[in-house]
């Protein structure tokens, strides 16, 4: 390609998600005009947490049970537990092997409403707030949708989960 006379130009290419493995596309936009499509493959050097021993599938992990460490890892940091925090309200969704990286896609959220359970249904309009008893259908974390029975006029209707106190 021609020498560029002002800096290059990188951007994500059209489509393209910032992960592992993905392309940029780089611009020469003054004098000799050019664009190429150019592969990339990203690593960070991140402190992720790390299993101290092999867990099983619905375990919710502790303080106790990681340990952090400062390593090189395939795309980006966001991808990885990297603070206890993270744990909080999540349990691991598969089994986990020892002294791996904890990427945030092994884990679920708690579930807080169980089948079965009693609720208080909430609806608001323009300043008006009715509550109702209700029975939840199924499970349900945090945000999720889940279907009630409301227990006054035995209807059925879908919620939002705000919390685990009735």
């Amino acid at each position: 390609l021609p020498r560029c006379v002002t800096p290059l130009v990188a951007r994500w290419s059209a489509g393209a998600a910032p992960g592992a493995r993905t392309s940029v596309v780089v611009t020469c936009t003054e004098g000799a005009r050019w664009r190429i499509n150019v592969p990339v493959t990203i690593r960070s050097e991140v402190d992720v947490l790390v299993l101290k021993a092999p867990a099983s599938r619905g375990r919710s992990l502790t303080a106790a049970d990681v340990t952090s460490r400062r390593i090189e890892v395939e795309g980006l940091a966001h991808l990885y537990i990297r603070t206890l925090d993270e744990l909080a309200g999540r349990h691991l969704e598969r089994s986990a092997p020892a002294g791996v990286p904890l990427p945030a896609t092994w884990f679920a959220a708690d579930k807080i409403v169980r089948r079965g359970q009693t609720v208080t249904l909430i609806a608001s309009a323009g300043g008006i707030r009715v509550r109702a008893p209700g029975r939840a259908l199924g499970d349900g974390a945090q945000d999720e949708r889940v279907r009630v029975q409301n227990l006054s006029s035995l209807k059925v209707v879908e919620g939002v989960v705000e919390n685990a106190s009735s």
